[in-house]
């Protein structure tokens, strides 16, 4: 479960946080997205190639959080810090042999809880 904690469209129409029961997650390694930042991402494991999917299939929204330690290849959620961003996913590209090339940009500041 995630809340939204930020100002903006992920904001339910009577002005409170907006509450997640789910979201796709994507770890990022050395990377910090802030809300109303645009930024390129190259996703290769198979983990964020499949997060994003499942947010491109849906409403393009995705919680982007960084990972602890960078060496972690296949990350759990303790290796994650749990305040990361909320985030659409605006232009996608696949990738050979299987990755995917996305554009991403923060909409407001996301707590996992």
């Amino acid at each position: 479960m995630a809340i939204s904690t930020g100002h903006g469209p992920d904001r339910s129409e009577s002005g409170k946080a907006r509450i997640y029961d789910s979201i796709a997650v994507l770890p990022v390694r050395n990377l910090i997205i802030y809300p109303h930042m645009a930024a390129p991402l190259v996703a290769n494991r198979s983990g964020s190639v499949k997060a994003l999917d499942e947010a491109l299939q849906g409403d393009s929204e995705i919680l982007i959080l960084a990972q602890r330690d960078p060496d972690v290849d296949a990350p759990q959620a303790e290796d994650l810090y749990n305040t990361g961003t909320l985030s659409m996913v605006h232009k996608s590209m696949k990738l050979p042999p299987d990755g995917l090339h996305v554009l991403v940009q923060g909409v407001s500041r996301m707590k996992v809880i």
